[in-house]
């Protein structure tokens, strides 16, 4: 199934719990979908995230901002969730630069130096929300 984040295939107030990580989302469609005490666990990125790959990749490196409480929900819990990741070998590296959008951005170069320049361990930083329909 396709669908867009902005338009779900789901009924209105039929959800009990949704979970979005790393994925845009739009505040009235997850008002429209979940029940009338339903929560949104939302993953977004640390400041760190991935820093190591980020400072091969680009000449400035951005940092990410914490994501806002959205419109139209409290929040119930926020963590800030951080671990260094050791990395083994060209296979993990070359894996783990597949699965992003860093795959897709930055200089190509700097992508294929990564790849074989043994970078061995990486940050995986997130924040993570429950929030609760008000």
């Amino acid at each position: 199934a396709v669908a867009s984040n902005y338009a779900l295939p789901i009924r209105p107030g039929s959800v009990d719990a949704a979970v979005c990580v790393f994925s845009p989302l739009s505040s009235a469609e997850m008002q429209r979908i979940l029940a009338p005490e339903g929560v949104l666990i939302r993953v977004s990125p640390g400041p760190h995230h991935l820093q190591q790959i980020k400072q091969v990749l680009y000449d400035k490196v951005k940092l990410h901002d914490k994501a806002e409480v959205l419109q139209g929900f409290d929040l119930l819990e926020g963590q800030h969730a951080s671990e260094r990741l050791s990395l083994d070998g060209d296979t993990d590296l070359r894996d783990l630069l597949e699965m992003t959008p860093l795959n897709w951005h930055g200089k190509q170069e700097a992508r294929e130096a990564y790849i074989g320049g043994g970078i061995a361990e990486v940050d995986a930083d997130f924040y993570i929300q429950v929030m609760k329909k008000q």
